[in-house]
């Protein structure tokens, strides 16, 4: 990407009173599938403003699941993830982003 196509990014989130903006380049196993890699531990949490975190002791390994409020944003629509969710996994511990497709017609789904 373009240091003018992220400059452009940037303006467009400043206008929406964004107050932070992360971009991450992604690896081969951030898919919506696999999830997205946030962190290879919790200390990447505080840059997130989520939810609740809710236990999930039921499956082979227990997680945690918090929901985060997400938007995808192209020149003309916003448009809310409200799937979205943060799963601690502490057996690893590692932080993915799941859901921020589910229901989303503008999210790129062509590059996951």
């Amino acid at each position: 990407m373009s240091l003018n196509r992220i400059a452009e990014l940037v303006q467009r989130f400043r206008g929406l009173n964004a107050k932070r903006v992360f971009f991450k380049q992604l690896a081969e196993n951030d898919n919506s599938k696999q999830q997205i890699y946030l962190g290879g531990n919790f200390e990447v949490l505080p840059f997130f403003p989520y939810g609740t975190v809710t236990d999930y002791p039921e499956g082979k390994y227990p997680n945690f699941k918090a929901k985060i409020e997400l938007y995808w944003v192209n020149e003309e629509i916003i448009e809310q993830a409200n799937g979205a969710q943060l799963i601690l996994y502490p057996q690893y511990p590692e932080v993915r982003l799941s859901g921020f497709l589910q229901g989303c017609e503008i999210a790129p789904r062509q590059y996951l």
